[in-house]
């Protein structure tokens, strides 16, 4: 009955990839079995046709690897069913008798057409027997001392074609297959047996096996790097295009505010021999009423020649003052000396921008890259001296006299500040996105961050397709990448932000021995100050036991809060802003740090305990029936005591 169940038990613990007995035993999330080799081959061929994994037998997908670790109960029962089924076991290690599956070997001493099935291959007589005539070698003493094994399929390939020997040893200068009497032949060589042979060789393809995956995870990685550069670089032109656009559109508006200024000026001057005119023309108008007045009394008192009458209407005529003329200007006219003045202002900034654009962009822009590359003030391009009006010139004598006066205009040389950049306007500040929140006002900042391998401390284990980390049993073997933290166990991420605002969330899993921060890129790799918050370049929240503190620059402040299960980092490069916040039903700020942030600026993390593990991605929030609910969210600029703030250059 223990024997017949054996079949039974060897079906159940067969590998549904290669149809063998499971080797070195793995199972998946959804509870099937799978060799550990086969299933990571099958995952690596899977990768060119979908983004995820999934399961070769029921199907069942994961959008991120499983991580799988080997059954160690399941090693056990397939080494001891090995022991018992020695056809079955012999498949495992050296390949003998595997590749038909069940397929049964005829028995070589039984008429062709009723063969029964071999149950042993004898390797002295090269022959296959079933039960009834293998007797012969369990019972004949002659015949014991012959070399039996489980059934052979490929027992004619085994045989010498020439000698008709089995081909036991093996050359690899000839990368021949030799028999006893072969071997005669081949005595310069290094020859040894055809198990050592394939021993060794398979040795080396698994080496092989094991650089291949390593080189394809290289090129995964180096891919994804790539395509990260490329979303990085069309980021930066998009930015650089929209600064280029408001200089540009800045300049207009200062044009069109000169525009104006001008206009008002040469308006003000039209205005003002406008009301001289109009004023001289009423006093002419007035002066003609009483000149015709007069007129008309003249011509009565002439008609009244006679008599002593004459004089008495001589008498009664009004006194005229004297001619008005006299006093009136000569001539009305706009001061064209002031509007010369305008002009020439006017046209001294349209010759300097004329001379500045006069010269192709490309050019200015290599005469700028040369001059910082010399450490240099930028150089000018060659351009022809412009008339610069520097002083007001005097009045010319001839002006007249009765002329209003004008007040001077003021100095138009502007003292050399440097760029100054205009005040914002309300419309501006209108557009300017206010500080986020809640939960939903960072995700609009959301960025997908993975762990570089290459900067990883050799304890520390990179899976899931590069989002988790964890230290594991024994340091890792790998190439000696200059970026690589040697003293600490830590890891930067593989993408890194230089502007706009960002934001990322990393979950935690395990005991509290991590920090979770944000370095530059030129942090140390080695020494006491390559670890987060100890240096200048870095900042970081810290869990160290149940004690929970922020470090930036060697400083340290405790935070008198619960452990978080997330961690939400945020970046706003403009307003040089470093935050940490506890992602929960509400957001509560761990840590807030203030100052310029310059150069290129990664992800990074520290880890310190084995059952650890730090994962990168969208945080699941705490259910509504969870028990422990995190405390209220802080505003977003709270002085209190969990916000830590430096006034300080951070790089």
């Amino acid at each position: 009955m223990e024997s017949a169940s054996l079949p039974d038990l060897a079906a159940e613990l067969t590998c549904a990839i290669c149809l063998e007995l499971l080797r070195e035993p793995v199972t998946a999330p959804c509870g099937h079995n799978f060799c550990q080799d086969c299933l990571a081959l099958y995952w690596a061929e899977q990768r060119g046709a979908s983004a995820g994994f999934s399961c070769p037998q029921c199907r069942c997908f994961w959008a991120q690897r499983p991580e799988l670790r080997p059954n160690r109960v399941l090693c056990a029962v397939v080494a001891g069913l090995g022991r018992a089924l020695p056809g079955e076991g012999a498949g495992d290690g050296d390949g003998d008798g595997a590749g038909d599956g069940d397929k049964a070997v005829p028995c070589d001493a039984c008429p062709p057409a009723s063969a029964a099935a071999a149950t042993r291959t004898c390797l002295t007589c090269l022959a296959s027997y079933c039960g009834p005539h293998l007797e012969p070698h369990v019972n004949s003493p002659a015949l014991r001392s012959h070399s039996l094994c489980p059934p052979l399929p490929d027992l004619a390939q085994r045989c010498c074609p020439q000698h008709h020997k089995l081909l036991e040893f093996r050359c690899p200068q000839h990368a021949l297959c030799l028999c006893a009497v072969c071997l005669l032949e081949h005595g310069t060589c290094n020859t040894r047996t055809e198990e050592e042979a394939r021993g060794q060789r398979q040795e080396e393809l698994k080496g092989e096996q094991k650089e291949m995956e390593f080189r394809l995870m290289q090129l995964q990685h180096s891919m994804e790097r790539m395509q990260f550069q490329k979303e990085h670089v069309k980021d930066s032109s998009t930015k650089e295009k929209v600064a280029v656009a408001a200089a540009l559109a800045e300049m207009r508006a200062m044009v069109e505010k000169e525009e104006e200024a001008a206009a008002q000026l040469i308006e003000a001057e039209e205005s003002r021999a406008d009301s001289e005119c109009v004023g001289a023309l009423a006093d002419m108008s007035e002066q003609l009423e009483l000149i015709k007045e007069h007129r008309q009394r003249l011509n009565v008192v002439l008609a009244h020649t006679g008599g002593i009458a004459f004089w008495q209407r001589v008498e009664e005529l009004p006194d005229v003052g004297p001619d008005a003329a006299k006093d009136r200007p000569a001539a009305v006219e706009v001061d064209a000396w002031r509007l010369q003045l305008i002009s020439r202002a006017v046209n001294t900034v349209r010759s300097r921008l004329a001379q500045q654009l006069k010269w192709p962009l490309e050019r200015r822009v290599r005469n700028l890259e040369e001059a910082d590359q010399a450490g240099q003030k930028p150089r000018p391009p060659p351009q022809t001296p412009v008339p610069e009006v520097t002083e007001i010139p005097e009045k010319p004598k001839n002006k007249p006299e009765n002329q209003p006066n004008i007040p001077p205009l003021r100095n138009m040389r502007a003292k050399s500040t440097g760029p100054q950049r205009l005040p914002a306007t309300d419309a501006e500040r209108q557009k300017k996105p206010s500080a986020p929140r809640t939960r939903q006002d960072f995700m609009q900042y959301n960025c997908k961050v993975t762990f570089n391998y290459r900067t990883a401390h050799k304890k520390l284990v990179v899976g899931d397709r590069y989002t988790s980390v964890c230290v594991g049993d024994k340091t890792q073997s790998g190439p000696e990448y200059a970026e690589r933290f040697y003293n600490c166990c830590q890891v930067l991420g593989l993408q890194w932000f230089t502007n706009g605002r960002r934001y990322w969330q990393v979950g935690v899993q395990g005991p509290s021995f991590w920090a979770v921060g944000v370095a530059g890129a030129g942090m140390d790799r080695s020494g006491s100050s390559s670890r987060l918050g100890r240096n200048g370049l870095s900042w970081c929240v810290e869990s160290f036991g149940q004690k929970l503190s922020a470090w930036h620059d060697n400083l340290q402040v405790q935070l008198q809060v619960p452990q978080p299960q997330a961690i939400g980092v945020y970046l706003d490069f403009e307003a040089g802003e470093v935050a940490f916040y506890s992602v929960g039903a509400a957001m509560l700020l761990l840590a807030h740090f203030n100052g310029p942030l310059r150069g290129q600026l990664h992800p990074a993390c520290w880890l310190c305990s084995s059952g650890t593990k730090l994962t990168l991605g969208p945080w699941t929030l705490l259910s509504p029936g969870t028990t422990q609910s995190p405390p209220p969210a802080r505003g977003h600029h709270d002085p209190g005591l969990f916000a830590l703030r430096y006034s300080s250059l951070f790089l």
